[in-house]
C-alpha cells in the first residue's frame, strides 16, 4: 500500500504525463501509444487521487468547513460537469481515435455526424 510520501510524487508525475499527452491529443499530434497512455495513466491518476484523498480526508474535510474552499470545490465540480456534457457521448456514430490518424474527407466530418 501507498503511504502519503509516496502519493503525491506519484500524482505529480501522473499529471505531467497526462497534460503533455493531453497537450498532444488537443494539437492533434498523437499516435496510439500516446492515446492509450493518456487514457490508462489518467484512469490510474484518478484511482491514487481518490486514495490520496483519503488518507488526507481530515485535511481535505477542513475545506468543506471554509466558505472559500467550498466554494472552490463546488466550482471544479460544477465545471468539470459542464465540461463533460458540453463534450458530448464519444459513442456516437463516426467518433473513432483511429479516425484521427487517416485523411478522412471533409463531407464525414460535418456537424450531422457528431
Amino acid at each position: 500500500m501507498l503511504n502519503k510520501s509516496q502519493i503525491s510524487p506519484i500524482l505529480a508525475v501522473l499529471y505531467i504525463i497526462t497534460s503533455v499527452t493531453g497537450i498532444c491529443l488537443f494539437f492533434h499530434i498523437h499516435g496510439k501509444m500516446i492515446i492509450v497512455l493518456h487514457e490508462w495513466l489518467g484512469i490510474i491518476f484518478v484511482i491514487i487521487s481518490i486514495l490520496h484523498i483519503m488518507l488526507n480526508w481530515k485535511i481535505f474535510a477542513a475545506y468543506f468547513k471554509k466558505t472559500t474552499g467550498a466554494a472552490m470545490i463546488g466550482l471544479a465540480l460544477f465545471i468539470s460537469l459542464i465540461i463533460a456534457v458540453w463534450s458530448g457521448n464519444p459513442n456516437k456514430k463516426n467518433y473513432n481515435y483511429s479516425d484521427h490518424d487517416k485523411k478522412i474527407p471533409r463531407q464525414e466530418y460535418s456537424e450531422h455526424n457528431y
